[in-house]
């Protein structure tokens, strides 16, 4: 049994396992003895992506067929009211999960894993016990395949109080900066760079990336940052991303300037984290005549989908793009401006595999190369309130139902162009 500190104490003590130990955490049965540890992948695989040098892996000391549970000593609920946690390994939310508990070891609230040994965090809204001691307790019950759960950064009173419109978001870029090289990411509060050809110019002074004016009139859309088809992307690194598994939600708005004409069978990225010829990862694009796709990883196949031609974008006019992968309905379902529009099959068991490549916005992860100089399957146009959901949405919520101030797009004035000079060109 490992040390317990007294009740009185109002924070962790060791939130992060960085002692190397279980010190102020307490321990029944052998899943957890000997779990602390500071290995950044699990031998076969990479990355945990732990904060700081020490986590707790839940397979370390006695693989899936250990059992047992470990508890935090407790705490007094400071702060925002918010406690969270990065949790990862098996899937299993009666037998295997992280819980935030009462002294007592009621539940309040708790998180299993996803089948996947990288660490996501998991927030909890606990701000109804304000003044209160809890606790932290990792529960392993299951012996079989992925029996064992992981833990590391604890966090108490710190985070942020949820904005109801974020919740159930892996990652939002709203675009709302207007100028600047970097934009920020709402979940997260991470400033992601945008790369542009004049950011660091020669021969002439440098410039920002290409921005739609501020409207108020254009709501939810006023700001949108311009991809000029040849140098603007925005970045996320691998390691800052973080994806459900057994189903997602990705969508955006767009509108296009142009089409590419899909140099090696690749569309022009919307926002994409694939490694195709691994199967892994996931991506949003847009292929010849404005026909977009979704197509999604599972490890041991590519599954794509591309919309019929009459739901193809058309250049100079806004759209919103959603794509849904639903594994527990067998299915992966596109909706165009919140009408479904295209659907195909995919296994009960199919999950996510992640690709161990920067999440990009406006350009492809693996371009193709033209005469050993430019990459292409970039796209081309304005880019505006890209989501990516932590779970499959069903049909009618969510689904591309244009935002406030936008529920008839047709008819309206085309978006303006990056100088405010009159209406995007139109694609005849």
């Amino acid at each position: 049994m490992t040390q317990t500190a007294s009740a009185n104490e109002t924070t962790l003590s060791n939130p992060g396992f960085e002692s190397g130990d279980l010190k102020g955490w307490t321990t029944t049965g052998t899943a957890f003895d000997g779990s602390v540890t500071d290995d950044p992948g699990w031998g076969w695989g990479c990355c945990f992506n732990q904060q700081g040098s020490y986590h707790l892996w839940g397979f370390a000391a006695g693989g899936d067929a250990a059992t047992g549970t470990v508890t935090s000593e407790p705490f007094t609920l400071t702060g925002t009211g918010m406690v969270s946690a990065l949790v990862s390994g098996g899937r299993n939310e009666n037998d295997l999960y992280a819980a935030l508990t009462t002294l007592d070891g009621t539940v309040l609230h708790k998180a299993t894993g996803t089948d996947d040994e990288a660490y996501r965090r998991v927030t909890w809204d606990a701000r109804e016990h304000l003044g209160k001691q809890l606790r932290i307790t990792l529960v392993d019950k299951a012996t079989g395949g992925w029996g064992h759960i992981n833990l590391d950064d604890v966090r108490v009173g710190t985070d942020p109080a949820p904005d109801p419109s974020q919740r159930g978001l892996a990652a939002h870029w709203d675009f709302a900066e207007g100028q600047g090289t970097t934009t920020r990411e709402k979940i997260s509060q991470a400033a992601d760079p945008i790369s542009y050809v004049f950011n660091d110019a020669q021969y002439k002074p440098d410039s920002a990336p290409l921005w739609r004016p501020k409207n108020e009139a254009d709501g939810v859309l006023s700001g949108a940052l311009l991809f000029d088809g040849y140098s603007t992307w925005v970045t996320r690194a691998a390691a800052q991303t973080q994806l459900p598994t057994d189903g997602l939600t990705v969508e955006a708005w767009v509108a296009p300037r142009a089409f590419e004409w899909g140099d090696d069978g690749k569309p022009s990225a919307v926002v994409n984290q694939q490694d195709k010829a691994a199967k892994r990862g996931f991506s949003l694009g847009v292929g010849r005549h404005g026909r977009w796709q979704f197509g999604i990883g599972t490890g041991d196949a590519w599954y794509e989908t591309t919309v019929p031609k009459p739901a193809a974008l058309a250049a100079g006019k806004w759209a919103h793009l959603s794509a849904v992968f639903a594994p527990s309905e067998g299915a992966i379902r596109l909706f165009l401006n919140g009408e479904q529009v295209a659907q195909s099959s995919v296994p009960s068991t199919a999950r996510l595999a992640k690709a161990d490549v920067p999440l990009i916005i406006g350009r492809h992860n693996q371009p193709a190369i033209i005469n050993g100089t430019f990459a292409v399957n970039m796209f081309n146009g304005l880019i505006d309130e890209v989501k990516i959901h932590n779970s499959a949405l069903t049909p009618g919520v969510g689904q591309g139902r244009p935002p406030e101030g936008r529920a008839d797009l047709r008819g309206r004035h085309h978006p303006q162009g990056p100088d405010g000079d009159g209406p995007l060109p139109v694609r005849r």
